[in-house]
């Protein structure tokens, strides 16, 4: 007798909702990877081609977390968040020029762009560990996770 009802969508509306919700992120990540595609065609016409490969990689590692997030909701928005900074990274860091005009820029997208590596590590790392049935205490996770992120950014500054 002292249960509260709690109050939900009904069914149609949840499935509209979830509907809207895909529609939304995929949209989002094919305008994302469009920009970057865009980008990408001019700096073949431009004959720029350190600027096309790092477009070009960029490109590819935006389809990465429909591979390693493995629930429907977190797909879609890490598939756009990961997009998204990706194409801010290409179309308005290197094709715009924000980069070299604004350190400000410069320092949130290393940022986001480090958080987004972390992320996306320890994700696969979380995938690939529920897959093969393999129980990893937290602090070498944590590790692993500083130390290749630590390392990529060594590479991207490198390279």
């Amino acid at each position: 007798a002292g249960r509260q009802k709690k109050s939900v969508l009904g069914r149609e509306e949840t499935v509209m909702a979830h509907a809207n919700l895909k529609a939304v992120t995929v949209l989002g990540a094919f305008i994302c990877r469009a920009a970057m595609l865009s980008a990408c065609s001019l700096w073949i016409l431009a004959g720029d081609q350190l600027s096309l490969s790092v477009g070009a990689g960029a490109l590819v590692i935006s389809f990465l977390p429909g591979f390693v997030i493995r629930t429907q909701p977190l797909r879609g928005f890490g598939t756009l968040i990961v997009g998204g900074l990706l194409a801010a990274h290409v179309v308005l860091g290197m094709l715009l020029g924000f980069y070299e005009h604004s350190t400000l820029y410069d320092k949130v997208m290393h940022l986001f762009g480090s958080s987004l590596i972390a992320v996306l590590i320890a994700a696969s790392i979380k995938t690939y560990c529920h897959t093969k049935g393999i129980h990893v205490p937290k602090g070498p996770i944590m590790f692993a996770v500083f130390t290749a992120t630590l390392s990529a950014g060594v590479l991207w500054e490198v390279f």
